[in-house]
C-alpha cells in the first residue's frame, strides 16, 4: 500500500469540523487530490479519510497532530457499538479488543488514554468536535466518566466526581455568565451542602440544597435583604431571621417564601414590635 497521510483541522466557517485530505502513493507523480471537505456531507471526490481508512485506502491518518494507524484486524467498538469511522493506534488484548493505552480518533472525537474491551476505562483524554466542543479529562468506567475528572466547554467548567457520566459527590462549577457552584451533587443535581454565587443577579447562598434547589438550613443574600434559616424547595420555609437593608431585623415564621404568624419586628435604632402575618400580609401589630 503506498505512502498516504492526512491532516485534522477545525475550520470557523459554519462551525463546521473538516479533514484537509492528501494522498499519495508509491509511483505517483505527486499529490492527487488535496482540499476541504465536511465531515458531515463529505463531497464525492474528497471523502472522510477515516471512512476511507475503513475501507483500505489509507493506513494512517493524523487528528489534532497525533498519528493514527488504522489496523482492519481488530474489531472496532465505541460504546459497546460497532463503528467503522475510527482509526486507532495502540494497544490490543488476545481477542484484538482495544486494551492498554492507545489513541482513537473518530469524525467527532479524539481520545487518548487507556481502554479495556474496546472501552475508555481508566486515566483519560476525551475531546469532541461536534457542536459540543467539549473536553474532559479525568478518569473513566466502561466508556463513562466516573470517579475524579475535569470537564470544560467554552468559559463552563466543571471538576469534580463523577459516577456514571453524572456529577456526583463533591465537585466545583463555573458558569459562563460567571455563576459559581462549590459543593456536593446527586445525579447532576446540587445536593448536600454547598455555596452558590451568581455576581450578575447579586445573589449569594451558604447551605443545604436538594435537587438545585435551596432546601435546609442556609443564609440567602441578595442586594435587599440577608435571610437565614430553613429552606424547601427554593423557598423561604420554616423559621428564619430577615435583615432588610434599611436594617430592620425580622424574626419569624416563613410559609412558602411568605412571612406567616407572629413576628418579631426590631428597627435600626433597637426598638421592637410584635406583628402578626398572614401570607405576608400584617394582620394586626403592637408594641
Amino acid at each position: 500500500m503506498g505512502v498516504t497521510w492526512c491532516s485534522y483541522c477545525y475550520s470557523e466557517k459554519e462551525g463546521e469540523l473538516f479533514f484537509e485530505l492528501s494522498v499519495k502513493s508509491r509511483g505517483s507523480k505527486d499529490i492527487i487530490d488535496k482540499g476541504l471537505s465536511p465531515i458531515t456531507n463529505p463531497e464525492p471526490e474528497a471523502e472522510s479519510p477515516l471512512k476511507m481508512a475503513a475501507e483500505d485506502k489509507i493506513d494512517m491518518v493524523t487528528v489534532l497532530g497525533e498519528k493514527l494507524k488504522f489496523n482492519p484486524n481488530y474489531e472496532r467498538f465505541v460504546y459497546g457499538e460497532r463503528r467503522e469511522d475510527q482509526a486507532y493506534t495502540g494497544q490490543l488484548n488476545k481477542d484484538n479488543e482495544m486494551e492498554g493505552y492507545g489513541i482513537l480518533g473518530t469524525n467527532t472525537t479524539l481520545y487518548k488514554g487507556e481502554f479495556k474491551h474496546s472501552l475508555y476505562n481508566g486515566r483519560g483524554i476525551l475531546k469532541t468536535f461536534d457542536n459540543t466542543k467539549q473536553e474532559y479529562e479525568g478518569h473513566f468506567k466502561k466508556g463513562q466518566y466516573h470517579n475524579y475528572g475535569i470537564l470544560r466547554c467554552g468559559n463552563y467548567k466543571y471538576q469534580g466526581n463523577w459516577d456514571r457520566d453524572t456529577k456526583d459527590g463533591e465537585g466545583e462549577e463555573t458558569f459562563e455568565d460567571g455563576t459559581y457552584y462549590k459543593g456536593t451533587y446527586k445525579k447532576d443535581k446540587r445536593s448536600g451542602y454547598g455555596i452558590l454565587r451568581q455576581p450578575k443577579q447579586g445573589l449569594e447562598y451558604e447551605g443545604e440544597f436538594k435537587n438545585n434547589e435551596f432546601d435546609g438550613k442556609g443564609t440567602l443574600k441578595t442586594l435587599e435583604e440577608t435571610y437565614q434559616g430553613e429552606f424547601l424547595c427554593g423557598k423561604k420555609h420554616g423559621n428564619g431571621v430577615l435583615k432588610t437593608y434599611k436594617n430592620q431585623t425580622i424574626k419569624g415564621k416563613w410559609v412558602n417564601d411568605y412571612l406567616h404568624g407572629l413576628a418579631s419586628i426590631t428597627s435600626k435604632k433597637g426598638k421592637i414590635k410584635q406583628v402578626e402575618y398572614i401570607k405576608g400580609l400584617k394582620k394586626s401589630h403592637k408594641y
